[in-house]
């Protein structure tokens, strides 16, 4: 399975951000812009499957975060819970040595938090903090797949060059089953390829306000809906 993991990363690309989806319907008044999105999150296609759940939070989070909104990770995991006869949830980020506070309350919303952290690389121009999660997100929805009993996999993330790499190692992987591959992103920050590469995705998921809330400075407040979450309810 090493090789065929390994292989999986060859083609991992940079986030980035593309041009924002034509689908809008609710405005936002949070912050009085512009910016529309959905009112509903359309996840019927993940019903009855098994369903392997794999967030980019930095991409999901950051994308939100500038628009005063966060995503409810209880919500979210219980929408799954409802629909699919399985559900393995995973969320990866990128972490401050000294900061355990993002990943210990995803895990208290029920997601499995894989941290990665960020590090001060010495340069020509001195010490850069670096941190970039594609490559260890690849790395464990690779592993993940090889061995768990998944039919479907949602993949949060809006980055177009890590959805399409993701994807194309996913299928090798499962060459012997097939797998439906969904994406999970935000409006604005979703790279087109998500909607148009119709070989690799089966669907493109927005989110939609019903799985959103106001984004506090606070930290200790961002994630204040816990209940009936289990991190093993509902799982493989």
């Amino acid at each position: 399975m090493s090789v065929i993991v390994l292989d999986f990363l060859k083609s991992i690309g940079r986030q980035h951000h593309a041009s924002r989806p034509a689908m809008h319907i609710q405005r936002d008044r949070l912050r009085g812009t512009n910016w529309t999105m959905s009112g509903q999150t359309d996840l019927r296609v993940l019903r009855d499957e098994r369903v392997l759940a794999i967030l980019d939070a930095d991409n999901l989070d950051f994308s939100l975060q500038r628009h005063g909104l966060q995503v409810r990770y209880v919500t979210l995991l219980k929408r799954l819970q409802s629909l699919a006869r399985a559900v393995f949830p995973v969320a990866v980020l990128t972490t401050n040595v000294a900061d355990v506070g993002r990943a210990l309350r995803l895990r208290e919303c029920g997601w499995r938090a894989l941290e990665i952290p960020r590090e001060a690389v010495p340069t020509s121009k001195g010490l850069r903090v670096a941190g970039n999660a594609d490559a260890d997100l690849a790395f464990e929805l690779g592993a993940l797949a090889a061995v768990a009993d998944c039919s479907a996999v949602l993949l949060g993330t809006g980055d177009g060059d890590l959805a399409v790499s993701c994807s194309r190692g996913l299928r090798r992987v499962c060459r012997t089953r097939p797998v439906a591959i969904h994406t999970l992103s935000v409006s604005g920050s979703t790279s087109a390829r998500l909607r148009q590469r119709r070989d690799l995705f089966s669907s493109s998921i927005l989110i939609g306000m019903d799985l959103l809330e106001r984004w506090f400075s606070d930290s200790r407040q961002n994630f204040h809906n816990r209940e009936g979450a289990s991190a093993c309810g509902g799982c493989f």
